[in-house]
């Protein structure tokens, strides 16, 4: 039995098509695509790995949630933290080092990687004003200062 046709799924495009685009829509979607860095094209992939698969497991999960609640503000809008946002990229850095963390709001997040906000400054700043420099510094007893080894969420 034959599908009856469907409107193009590009907006205010009334062509009838089997699926997805018609030729006009299709041949500008592909263009777009070739245009993007190698980084935009990995957004919109499907090949893209699942976060557990990326290295995102049940012990990142729990210092994640340690982290926001150490660093609840956005270090960039001063709304709520959301995210810990990983300065180096993950194959490059430490999951789970502190000093390669920024915590950020979703909407800040997606400002970074869409390349619209430079945190370098950000980032300086932020370093300068949460991080002890020096050991003598750390207050052993305060119970936000827990190695990851140690932590207990």
């Amino acid at each position: 039995m034959k599908r009856p046709l469907r409107p193009c799924k590009s907006p205010g495009c009334n062509s009838l098509v089997k699926k997805g685009y018609c030729k006009k829509h299709e041949i500008a979607r592909q263009k777009k695509f070739r245009n993007m860095s190698l980084k935009e094209k990995n957004l919109f992939s499907n090949n893209r790995l699942s976060a557990r698969q990326r290295g995102y497991d049940t012990s990142w999960d729990k210092f994640r949630r340690y982290y926001l609640r150490k660093y609840p503000v956005c270090a960039i809008c001063k709304s709520l933290s959301s995210i810990p946002h990983h300065i180096t990229p993950l194959p490059e850095g430490s999951k789970y080092d502190e000093m390669n963390l920024l915590p950020v709001c979703l909407t800040c997040h997606n400002k970074i990687h869409h390349a619209r906000l430079d945190i370098k400054a950000i980032v300086k700043s932020f370093q300068k004003n949460h991080y002890y420099t020096i050991d003598s510094d750390l207050n052993h007893d305060d119970p936000l200062l827990i190695l990851p080894d140690t932590y207990h969420l």
